[in-house]
């Protein structure tokens, strides 16, 4: 991998990093969702200081060319994300669930006694 290559990536890199350190101050995400993106990040920084880990990794899998080693780890890793983030959902979904049902209860409840406040009057 050339030089430039590695300058241009590692600046990109610093800006990912950058990008992520603001939304989390910002509390835009929580650091418990950051953990992924910040995996994802460590890992760019290893391929692009030893790019020769993609070339023994992708010889040794069988795969001939690196760069189709590179869209497969791509790809992994947004079948994971989406794995990831489909649990998440699914969590809020049974709180979101819950709440309401809660919700729904509390103003039964609540209409109810008023009700019978109005017929003791």
């Amino acid at each position: 991998m050339e030089l430039s290559l590695r300058i241009f990536l590692a600046i990109c890199i610093l800006v990912y990093f950058t990008i992520l350190i603001v939304m989390l101050k910002k509390k835009i995400m929580s650091l418990r969702y950051t953990l992924i993106w910040i995996i994802c990040g460590i890992c760019m920084v290893v391929f692009t200081i030893f790019p020769t880990i993609i070339f023994k990794g992708s010889a040794f899998v069988g795969i001939s060319n690196p760069v189709n080693a590179i869209f497969f780890m791509t790809i992994v890793f947004i079948v994971i994300l989406l794995l990831s983030l489909t649990s998440i959902i699914s969590t809020l979904n049974e709180k979101n669930l819950r709440l309401t049902q809660s919700l729904a209860l509390l103003e039964q409840r609540i209409h109810m006694l008023e009700q019978k406040n109005k017929k003791e009057r």
